[in-house]
C-alpha cells in the first residue's frame, strides 16, 4: 500500500476533506447462482453519509494535521475522477482551477478527496460503494454491512496525488432479522442498518489512514 513519507510533504499542515461517496445505498443479494442475485439501490440522503465520512477523517487525523472544515458546495471535483473497468483514479489536472480556488480560500496545503473504490471479493464479486450484503450459500443466510472507499491525498502546492489507496471492509450484522430485501425492514430496523453501515465505513477509513501512515504524530 502507498505510504506518505514526511519528506514528501514538508509543508503539509492545513488539510481539508471532501467526500463523494454519495447518497445511494446498495442492498445486494447473492444467491446460489447469478440468477438468484439481486441489487436494490436506495436513496439514503437523510443518512448524510458524506458528512459522516468527513467527520470521521477529521477525528482520525486531528493529531497529525490541522484539519480545516471546508464548504465545497461551490466547487465540483467530480470531473477529476477517472473510472476504469477495475479501478478508479483521480486526476487533479482535470479540476486544477477548483483545487486552486478552494486551497486559496481556506489556505490549504493538502486536500483529501474520498470516493468509492472498485473491490473484487471472492464471495461477493465486485463492490464499488457501500451497503448491505445478503449472502445465501448452502448454509444459513448471513447479512453484513460493507464499505469500499478510496482516499486520494492531493498536494495543493504541486497539484498532484501524493498517494491513494482503497479497501473494502465487512461487518457481520447482529441483532436484526435476516431479510433478502431492504424493503422488508421496518423504519427502526433501517436506522439500525445505518449504524452498521457506519461501522463498516469507519473500519474501512481507519484501515486506509493507518496503512498510509497518515495517523503518525508529528
Amino acid at each position: 500500500m502507498p505510504q506518505i513519507k514526511e519528506d514528501v510533504l514538508p509543508r503539509t499542515s492545513r488539510v481539508g476533506v471532501v467526500s463523494y461517496l454519495g447518497d445511494e445505498l446498495e442492498f445486494r443479494k447473492r444467491g446460489l447462482t447469478v440468477f438468484h442475485n439481486k441489487l436494490e439501490q436506495i436513496d439514503v440522503t437523510d443518512w448524510r453519509v458524506d458528512e459522516f465520512v468527513v467527520a470521521s477523517l477529521h477525528d482520525d487525523l486531528k493529531h497529525r494535521f490541522e484539519m480545516v472544515a471546508v464548504d465545497h458546495g461551490q466547487y465540483d471535483f467530480s470531473d477529476g475522477f477517472i473510472k476504469g473497468v477495475f479501478e478508479k483514479e483521480f486526476d487533479p489536472g482535470r479540476v486544477e482551477r477548483q483545487i486552486k480556488a478552494i486551497s486559496d480560500e481556506y489556505r490549504l496545503d493538502a486536500l483529501i478527496i474520498v470516493n468509492t473504490d472498485i473491490a473484487e471479493t471472492a464471495f461477493a464479486g465486485y463492490l464499488d460503494k457501500y451497503g448491505i450484503l445478503y449472502l445465501k450459500r448452502f448454509s444459513d443466510p448471513v447479512m453484513a454491512s460493507y464499505a469500499a472507499p478510496k482516499l486520494y491525498f492531493v498536494d495543493c502546492h504541486s497539484l498532484r496525488v501524493v498517494a491513494s489507496w482503497g479497501t473494502v471492509s465487512f461487518k457481520d450484522i447482529e441483532g436484526l432479522p435476516i431479510h433478502p430485501t431492504y424493503k422488508r425492514f421496518s423504519a427502526d430496523q433501517k436506522l439500525t442498518l445505518k449504524s452498521w453501515v457506519e461501522i463498516a465505513l469507519r473500519k474501512s477509513l481507519k484501515k486506509i489512514v493507518v496503512g498510509m501512515k497518515l495517523t503518525s504524530l508529528r
